[in-house]
């Protein structure tokens, strides 16, 4: 029977019953994350550490800190103090003996693990110094990322050859913001071959001239007729190093080899086991996670053993292949063009077969044994597994915490790739480096309105824990800020930011929506192999191979993740274990997406790999191969899309929009089994409202609406049940964000509730009296005659004012706005850029983005009222200001960054500084590391600028 509820006094009874219990129930499990975010579900922070310069102290103030926004924990990195090598380090440092990993260094670490314990945080450590990505001092020439080098002689055969074969030269390594000192020396031999001049090649043509090479270089060949190129193969170092490192060891570090067992243990082992003496009881405890962060160490195409690894893999010898891999001239697209061996598509396959090695040794031999190192010490694995020559995917399932990143004002989105391969391998956690940003975009201009799109872009990708980069240490007395930051990257979220109180909302709305996007798991109906497909969960090869299995008509994963259908996209080429795969998995009841293949991408076993795969994909997909076709159990779709597949097997999309502007609303889904909920988040991205209809995959349960930055609960206002679904109409406005949940089971179909009114809008004229935090210069009170942008009042000390200024007046309200069915709000208009709104005393709310109208209701009584808004701009206004007082700190040239400038470096600190002694240019009130400004830098507006007005809904 149909229950329409069609008196609009019953429904909005009910919905208002409804609401009431919602905030007034008990909290079930869901409610009581989302109302108090356990610690996993708060945003953490890259913790970074620059030079010499830290302090106990400094750590405790920063954790505290931390504790104190809702930050769940911390990762540390050892940076230089001028932030990038190809800066100097700042002269005059304060502590010049806290050298890396000096006994001052350790010290540091212990108290910070003590006191990240004892305030219920975490903390870790990126694994070596600088980014990236596995190295340190400790790593020389010989433990470095090894690649294939060689020599080219050319000489004329049918005679005795008496040759010197020169050993090949090693360039240095030259990359952004990299340094290594020493000249790179360390080489071994791996074959010298002849291969004729001109002509086509075969490996019969290939002659191996190894064995007739002698320590100096010099080779004797009774040479053939012709002309002969003779090529001495080795392997040097790449002089990959990490960066950028600690002052002390610039220039003295290098990338250990990822592709060698030996090497990756003694790395490991460098970075644990000092760690396990040093950090002591904490170890495990407060201490407890190691990171890799993006990968920027370049390629790595040999190691010892690599000719050994890829006989076992592939079953062909590389070596006589190498010379397919030299550069040649370069073409007309400015391409360099190879030689090919036997023929183009035989070098192709060859090259395919080269990389996957590679990516395998990265991982096998790399980054699968740094894991289960970490493990075995108790500690969790953090990893953006992505950037080098391996495999994303099976990377990001590798890890504790697969990562990815954005950067600030970007649509926060992190690859589908890292996402999927998460979820396949059933990391309920998905984070990402969150609001890296560069100068132009991060210059203490930040605020939580500029950054929210990005977070909510994130969070509608699939991820659910942010990063921030960054929080950057700072070690000195509180009088110096807003004091150390990363040079001219990152946002700035510390301690010292001016809106680090009331941007504690930020916090808390991003912490909100963690607690519900970590709850249960998306429902996904697609897994596909390789890469995702239309944001499918995605695999890598080896474990479609070994670790699938089909129950019940679905493939399961090891994690236990299911799903109704298999992708297996690729272009024609299938190797013939994939090509035999996709077989069984069909015979045992699998719906497979694939169209048929017709050779294998790989050199292994030709020809007669080609043969084989036709063979079996002759046996699977037969004569009609781009159809539908039941096979056994299963369903094989020929066509190769996933759609055919989804509407063939009943699978309505999970969710989808209509109605308005969609083009950047996001929407990602999860399930929590444990409370029987679905939930839903929304986002609006977009700089303009959408008024939609989100239609849900969900039958029979309540539509409610949860608010992520006030913690509000609701039922929905619109909705309706329709052909087992159900749709809910939303009005987002710009920038907006919603949770749809669904737990409760209701026997209505459709409700429908009127939007709330505006009757009257009161502007709130005339002046005000503003008192602005001392240390600055501004004034303690003063009269605002009228509502003025900061950056426009004639007192300068206030037209560079930059922290909480408060406005103060008496608003008189009549009784008649009050009462039964009557809400009295607040709109603040213009606000730059948070305000934090009291009422007779008490705190109504912190406002941090625009709609800035609240409700003030409950705290407002007839009559006079006071009225005080704290409002807080950014530290952009005041370091401008201090450009206009005579100089007292040494700048370095000024910095570029593509067409835009970058600012201008600390060179040392000043002695004043250093000494504690008063400021000889007592007119600058702020101390940074890096200065964005001059004194002709344009200001931003600041401050309340309205217009006020109270509305009556």
């Amino acid at each position: 029977m149909k229950h329409t509820i069609k008196s609009w006094s019953l429904l909005i009874a009910g919905v208002l019953l409804l609401a009431g219990n919602l905030q007034s129930a008990p909290a079930d499990s869901l409610e009581a994350a989302f109302l108090n975010p356990p610690t996993a579900a708060r945003p953490y922070v890259w913790w970074h550490w620059m030079g010499p310069n830290f302090s106990q102290a400094g750590i405790t103030k920063d954790l505290e800190a931390m504790k104190a926004a809702g930050i769940g924990g911390a990762t540390i990195f050892n940076l230089p103090s001028g932030v990038r090598e190809s800066e100097a380090p700042i002269g005059n440092n304060p502590w010049p003996q806290q050298t890396y990993r000096s006994p001052a260094y350790w010290a540091a670490i212990k108290h910070a693990a003590a006191e990240a314990q004892r305030l219920g945080l975490e903390i870790g450590l990126h694994n070596t110094v600088g980014y990236s990505a596995t190295g340190g001092p400790w790593i020389n020439q010989e433990r470095n990322m090894q690649r294939v080098v060689w020599s080219e002689t050319t000489a004329e055969g049918g005679k005795k050859l008496s040759l010197s074969l020169a050993q090949p030269s090693l360039p240095p390594r030259t990359r952004y913001g990299t340094t290594y000192f020493e000249p790179l020396t360390f080489y071994r031999d791996i074959a010298v071959l002849a291969v004729p001049a001109e002509g086509e090649l075969t490996t019969a043509s290939v002659i191996d001239l190894s064995s007739k090479l002698k320590p100096d270089g010099a080779l004797e060949w009774d040479a053939p007729p012709g002309r002969w190129k003779i090529y001495r193969y080795g392997h040097g170092p790449t002089g990959a190093a990490p960066a950028p490192v600690p002052d002390d060891v610039i220039g003295h570090t290098l990338e250990a080899d990822k592709m060698s067992v030996e090497q990756t243990r003694f790395h490991w082992n460098q970075v644990l086991n000092p760690l396990r003496e040093h950090v002591g009881p904490y170890f495990g405890r407060g201490f407890g996670h190691l990171l890799i962060d993006s990968y920027e160490a370049g390629n790595q195409d040999w190691t010892p053993g690599f000719r050994e690894e890829f006989i076992k893999r592939k079953g062909y010898d590389p070596v006589p292949w190498l010379i397919t891999r030299i550069p040649g001239p370069k073409d007309a697209n400015g391409k360099p063009a190879t030689r090919a061996m036997g023929s183009a598509e035989q070098t192709a396959r060859f090259n395919y077969d080269y990389k996957e090695v590679v990516a395998e040794l990265f991982r096998v031999n790399g980054w699968e044994i740094g894991a289960a190192m970490i493990h075995r010490e108790g500690l969790t694995f953090q990893w953006e597994a992505y950037g080098g020559p391996f495999d994303t995917v099976a990377g990001s399932a590798l890890a504790d915490l697969p990562m990815g990143e954005f950067w600030t004002h970007g649509n926060g989105m992190i690859g589908g790739n890292i996402v999927g391969a998460a979820r396949a391998a059933g990391r309920r956690v998905i984070g990402a480096e969150a609001f890296t940003g560069q100068p132009q975009v991060s210059q203490w201009d930040e605020t939580p309105a500029k950054l929210k799109y990005s977070a909510d872009g994130f969070y509608a990708c699939g991820g659910n824990r942010l990063v921030l980069h960054h929080w950057v240490h700072q070690p000195f007395d509180d009088r110096y800020k807003p004091g150390t930051g990363m040079g001219w990257w990152g946002t700035h979220f510390n301690r010292n930011q001016t809106w680090f109180e009331p941007g504690k909302e930020f916090i808390a709305y991003l912490s909100r929506s963690q607690a519900l996007l970590q709850r249960g798991e998306p429902t996904v109906d697609v897994l596909s192999v390789g890469q995702p497909v239309n944001g499918s969960d995605v695999i890598p090869p080896e474990v479609f191979l070994s670790g699938v299995k089909v129950a019940d008509g679905q493939v399961v994963l090891p994690s236990g993740r299911r799903y109704r259908v298999l992708v297996v996209p690729h272009k024609g080429e299938l190797t013939p274990e994939m090509t035999q795969r996709i077989g069984e998995l069909l015979a045992a009841g699998a719906n497979i997406v694939a169209t048929r293949p017709d050779h294998p991408p790989s050199l292994k076993n030709y020809p007669a790999c080609d043969a084989e795969v036709r063979t079996l994909a002759e046996k699977i997909w037969g004569t009609s191969p781009a159809t539908t076709k039941p096979v056994e159990k299963g369903k094989l779709y020929g066509q190769g899309d996933v759609n055919v597949a989804l509407q063939d097997l009943g699978l309505a999309p999970l969710w989808t929009l209509t109605g308005g502007e969609t083009k950047d609303v996001r929407v990602t889904q999860r399930r929590d089994d444990s409370v029987h909920a679905d939930i839903f988040f929304v986002a609006n991205t977009g700089a303009k409202a959408a008024n939609l209809t989100l239609s849900c995959r969900v039958a029979g349960r309540l539509p409610e609406l949860w608010n992520a930055e006030d913690g509000t609960r609701q039922p929905a206002a619109n909705w309706r049940a329709k052909d087992s679904r159900t749709e809910v109409d939303l009005a987002l406005g710009a920038r907006d964000a919603i949770f749809v949940v669904f737990r409760q089971p209701t026997t209505l179909t459709q409700a429908t509730v009127p939007a709330p009114e505006i009757v009257a809008a009161m502007p709130v004229d005339g002046a005000w009296e503003v008192s602005f935090a001392p240390g600055m210069g501004a004034p303690e009170k003063i009269e605002f005659p009228a509502l003025v942008s900061w950056s426009e009042h004639t007192n300068a000390a206030i037209k560079y004012f930059s922290g909480t200024a408060t406005y103060r007046r008496t608003v008189k309200i009549d009784p008649q706005w009050l009462g039964a069915g009557k809400k009295l709000q607040l709109d603040l208009g213009d606000v730059r850029n948070l305000a934090t709104v009291r009422l007779n005393g008490k705190t109504v709310r912190i406002l941090w983005r625009a709609p800035y109208v609240l409700d003030l209701t409950a705290a407002a009584h007839p009559g006079d009222n006071l009225l005080e808004i704290a409002v807080c701009n950014t530290w952009h206004n005041r370091l401008i200001g201090d450009e206009q007082e005579p100089e007292d700190i040494t700048w370095g040239e000024v910095k570029s960054l593509g067409k835009n400038i970058a600012g201008r470096p600390l060179v040392a600190y000043p002695d004043w500084f250093v000494k504690n002694q008063p400021r000889p240019s007592a007119g600058r009130k702020a101390f940074v590391n890096w200065n964005y400004f001059t004194k002709d830098s344009p200001l931003i507006p600041a401050g309340l600028l309205g217009p006020v007005k109270l509305l009556i809904e």
